[in-house]
């Protein structure tokens, strides 16, 4: 590497550190003395930062550094950090890369399956790969980890001026609390969602209902709401709901069997996938019939929807990749936050119900 290529890349990382838009910027003089090297060299260094939108030269009035949240980055490029592994997620990274070259844009992936998992290092490792691929300044990142935003952003640091729109795949939290300006959320309806699964479980004539969550949080509030909502609706909002949670697992599914046996019909109503999997395992080794006693319902793009053969709902995977885009297209058009909300699709398994 020449010299001035390892000064442009010392200069570059101290204006995302240290340096606000507008601010004057040393002379080449006094880098020349910093560096000890001739000004032809500093000169090319601040050539290179100019050319990359960091620097504005202004002849004998010096350098400024230029806005460059909003300039600088390259257009074509979006990186992607979500859970390559994940049934769902690597259709919708195949969806949006697919969707990315139909309009002249490309893809860089960061896998963060580990990170998400919370295994030991994976997160630090997560935003070393980020890091490096954020050198490249990309116009847009999409995220989806299980990390919190405001933490995910503060973790990251100064590489968060190195690109310019943030768009956050979610369907808990919100972003409106959030400081960030170039921010969108492509999130699914969680309130359509779950007054779609109630509505079939109450339609379906199942006598009691059951829920199945990863634990008691505020998270899952909207769910009992959407199926008490429900239950009223239909005349039977007496119904007697019963919460299991994954939080003492062996616990829950044993209760859960104690209660589908006893009960003349049962709707579990699941609130991801793999807890309508364990559902219709526990189920079924203790001899229930599904779905004629006990009709499993939930979120499901996985292979075993089909494979245990349940009632659930799913997500339009290239509805998702139109929605990113075009909240990709607002955040060009404007600084304001985006929130794009994506619809449930009803999907019955079953034949039999």
């Amino acid at each position: 590497m020449y010299k001035y290529n390892q000064i442009s890349e010392e200069l570059e990382e101290e204006i995302y550190n240290s340096y606000e838009p507008g601010r004057r910027f040393p002379s080449e003089e006094t880098l020349c003395k910093r560096f000890s090297v001739n000004r032809a060299t500093i000169h090319k260094a601040l050539a290179a930062l100019e050319e990359k939108g960091l620097l504005e030269r202004k002849g004998r009035g010096g350098s400024f550094v230029t806005d460059f949240i909003n300039s600088g980055f390259d257009n074509r490029l979006i990186v992607v950090a979500m859970p390559l592994k994940g049934h769902m997620w690597d259709k919708l990274y195949i969806d949006i890369s697919c969707h990315a070259t139909e309009h002249e844009r490309f893809v860089v992936a960061i896998d963060t399956t580990d990170a998400a998992m919370k295994n030991e290092g994976a997160e630090e490792m997560m935003f070393s790969r980020l890091k490096k691929a954020l050198r490249f300044r990309p116009r847009t990142l999409i995220l989806s980890t299980e990390i919190d935003l405001e933490e995910f952003l503060e973790k990251l640091g100064p590489g968060r001026r190195r690109f310019r729109n943030l768009i956050w795949l979610h369907h808990g939290s919100d972003i409106s609390k959030c400081a960030d300006k170039h921010l969108g959320q492509v999130c699914v309806d969680m309130s359509a969602t779950w007054k779609l699964i109630a509505e079939q479980a109450v339609k379906s004539d199942y006598r009691e209902i059951s829920l199945f969550v990863p634990s008691i949080s505020e998270e899952w509030i909207p769910l009992e709401k959407g199926v008490r909502d429900v239950l009223k609706d239909h005349g039977s909002g007496d119904t007697e709901i019963r919460l299991f949670t994954e939080e003492n697992l062996q616990e829950s599914l044993a209760e859960l069997v104690k209660l589908a046996k006893s009960a003349e019909s049962l709707a579990v109503i699941c609130t991801y996938d793999f807890g309508a999997h364990l559902a219709v395992g526990a189920l079924r080794s203790a001899g229930v019939q599904i779905p004629e006693k006990a009709g499993i319902y939930g979120i499901n793009n996985t292979p075993w929807a089909k494979q245990d053969d349940l009632t659930t709902v799913e997500f339009n995977l290239e509805l998702w990749s139109q929605k990113i885009t075009e909240c990709i297209e607002l955040l060009e058009k404007s600084a304001k936050k985006r929130k794009m909300l994506i619809s449930p699709i009803f999907v019955q398994r079953s034949s039999s119900l």
